[in-house]
């Protein structure tokens, strides 16, 4: 399917300006706020499709691995601002989602593994579930190692070993970050359908096939998320981050 720019400009401007219609009637504060969420939204959206049309035109192996550990920095900064988040999960979610990544690949048969096309939206979709899981779970562990520091020093004390001792923890870490996921999940296919599904029979993907693979990507970006979790802990306790 081709959409040329009039086309995209029929679809848009006409809902853009009744957007805008009904917010100034309703509520003039929001009204700002949506056209610099638009602006800014459409901005960056403009910015990563002009870089990845020249990552896949090139179609490099190096130059897909430095766009997917450039992409997921930026990230880890632009969604977590304090170094003893952003440092951890960037390491963690870049290393799990790019493994995780390849392994899905190499398992369908992929003909060109490292190839820009399949791999670098295969590592942005996971790394959509990583950080968001990874910032919730990261924070939790950070927050419970502070309040219960006693606890810590009293495992310690006992002769626990360091994983007897940071168990709880990271358990308790993972129960926090999983809980809004896995509530969702209980909507998924009715209340909630997943974006993955829904573009794949947009493009003429038989609904089955598309089935199948949406199921191989929520199920690597939940398996990567915890990763990426369990990662961006053991980051921040050999860095001992503040």
């Amino acid at each position: 399917m081709t959409i040329s720019v009039a086309r995209l400009a029929a679809i848009v401007l006409p809902l853009l300006l009744a957007t805008l219609y009904l917010l100034y009637i309703l509520d003039r504060r929001l009204l700002h706020q949506y056209i610099i969420s638009i602006a800014r939204g459409a901005a960056t959206l403009t910015a990563v499709a002009a870089m990845l049309h020249y990552v896949f035109l090139i179609d490099r192996p190096l130059l897909s691995l430095a766009w997917i550990v450039l992409f997921s920095g930026v990230a880890a900064a632009v969604y977590c601002r304090r170094r003893w988040l952003g440092v951890p999960l960037f390491v963690g979610s870049t290393l799990s989602t790019l493994v995780v990544a390849i392994y899905v690949l190499d398992v369908f048969s992929c003909s060109h593994l490292f190839g820009a096309s399949p791999l670098v939206p295969l590592q942005m979709t996971l790394l959509t579930a990583s950080l968001y899981i990874g910032r919730r779970g990261l924070t939790a562990y950070v927050m419970n190692k502070r309040v219960h520091q006693s606890l810590d020093e009293y495992l310690m004390a006992m002769g626990h070993s360091p994983w007897q001792t940071l168990r709880p923890f990271i358990a308790a870490a993972i129960s926090r970050a999983l809980a809004a996921v896995l509530s969702a999940s209980l909507r998924l296919g009715v209340v909630i359908t997943p974006g993955i599904f829904v573009g794949l029979l947009f493009c003429g993907v038989a609904p089955m096939t598309a089935l199948m693979l949406t199921i191989s990507v929520l199920m690597a970006s939940l398996f990567a998320a915890i990763a990426s979790l369990l990662l961006a802990i053991y980051v921040y306790n050999r860095l001992s981050l503040p």
